[in-house]
C-alpha cells in the first residue's frame, strides 16, 4: 500500500490528527463492556498518561 501525505505549510494538521486520535480513544472506551464509573476512570487513567508522555 503506497500512502502519501501532503502536509501545508501551517501546523493546523496535527490538530486535526490529535482530534481524531482523542475520538478514537473515546469511542472504543464507549463500546468497552464495563460500568460507567470504570469507563470515565479509564478516561481519567487515558488523559493522564497522555499529558505526562
Amino acid at each position: 500500500m503506497d500512502i502519501q501525505l501532503n502536509f501545508p505549510n501551517n501546523n493546523n494538521h496535527i490538530s486535526n490528527l490529535a482530534f481524531i486520535r482523542a475520538l478514537l480513544i473515546k469511542c472504543t472506551i464507549e463500546k468497552l463492556n464495563i460500568s460507567y464509573l470504570e469507563k470515565e476512570e479509564l478516561k481519567r487513567k487515558i488523559l493522564e498518561y497522555l499529558k505526562n508522555n
